[in-house]
């Protein structure tokens, strides 16, 4: 270290590199480490937090930089995906699967509800063939 600042002293032109070097140094560190805590995509810590990707809400975002933060403030109110696949307590009881059954069907109509004020359609069209059977089309 300090052959580095004795060169450093006898050649000033090498002062700019030197800074901005240790700068790219410091700053590679910080992102990594910021990355390591607090990204949802690495789980370091597994009993403190064994599935970070589940505290991610509906409306956050969990990019380093975002280049449409209008998207992630759009999707504020929306309902949250997952709750169709939580299940109450006794998961083999009427009211879980009657719970299941209606936050499908909210997630439908609310995805129906985008397509409409988007101009958009499904993506599955059904017709009736000659014979009465019902034909679906990709």
């Amino acid at each position: 270290m300090a052959s580095l600042a004795r060169l450093l002293r006898r050649e000033p032109a090498l002062q700019p590199l030197a800074v901005a070097v240790g700068g790219g140094v410091i700053a590679a560190l910080a992102v990594s480490t910021h990355y390591l805590r607090k990204s949802p995509d690495v789980s370091i810590n597994k009993k403190g937090r064994p599935e970070p990707w589940n505290d991610v809400q509906q409306g956050q975002n969990t990019k380093f930089m975002s280049y449409q933060p209008d998207f992630w403030a759009s999707r504020k109110d929306h309902p949250d995906p997952r709750a169709m696949f939580r299940v109450p307590v006794d998961a083999n009881s009427a009211q879980a699967s009657e719970a299941k059954q209606q936050a499908a069907a909210k997630a439908k109509l609310d995805t129906m509800a985008g397509f409409a004020t988007e101009g958009q359609h499904d993506s599955v069209q059904g017709r009736v063939n000659f014979d009465g059977q019902r034909a679906v089309e990709h």
